[in-house]
């Protein structure tokens, strides 16, 4: 994972939303409170990407879940990506299982 510069360059012209994967609320977020967004990359198949993400508010988890991308050339077919991920923590491996099994 480390610096995302480190990433090799995705052009978002060419991903397609393929599924939200169950998102997990654990509190509602009240007007006026601001939502702090994380994701990354924490999976990676032929043409697929997989993202987590994760919204905070005052520092709380309010919601985490997947979801997954995928790479298409111009006429919306799947392509490779040509992008690998590995996971270096004993967090980014667990996430890299969930994201797996999805």
């Amino acid at each position: 994972y480390g610096d995302h510069r480190d990433l090799p360059s995705f052009p978002t012209r060419r991903s397609s939303d393929l599924k939200i994967h169950g998102m997990t609320f654990t509190r509602p977020v009240q007007p006026g409170e601001v939502v702090r967004y994380d994701s990354r990359v924490v999976w990676t198949g032929r043409s697929r990407l997989v993202a987590y993400i994760r919204a905070t508010t005052k520092g709380e988890q309010t919601v985490d879940g997947f979801i997954t991308f995928v790479y298409v050339d111009d006429h919306g077919k799947s392509r490779p990506h040509g992008i690998n991920i590995e996971a270096e923590t004993e967090e980014e491996k667990q996430l890299q299982e969930q994201a797996s099994a999805l």
